[in-house]
């Protein structure tokens, strides 16, 4: 899982900045550029605020965070559509 793609993916979609995510999920803001950047690595605790910050469910943000060895049934461009319409249905 790279969660760190999956949250930049989501928050730049949404125009979440790295400032407001990191107070909806009361982190420092550098420590959003470290995840991202894939320095760092979320816990569970911070997975879940991370996907309640996104208004969708957990299991959205995860497949949305998946890679390509994560999902060998598809491939990587229908793994980029399927992320875009996961963020398209967590803003129903």
């Amino acid at each position: 899982m790279n969660y760190g793609r999956g949250m930049f993916l989501a928050r730049t979609k949404l125009g979440i900045s790295k400032r407001r995510l990191a107070k909806l999920v009361d982190v420092d803001p550098s420590y959003i550029t470290h995840l991202e950047a894939g320095r760092r690595k979320p816990g569970r605790d911070l997975i879940e605020k991370l996907a309640s910050a996104f208004e969708m469910s957990l299991q959205h943000f995860t497949l949305m965070s998946s890679e390509e060895a994560d999902l060998k049934m598809i491939s990587p461009a229908e793994a980029a559509v399927l992320a875009e319409r996961l963020i398209e249905l967590s803003k129903v």
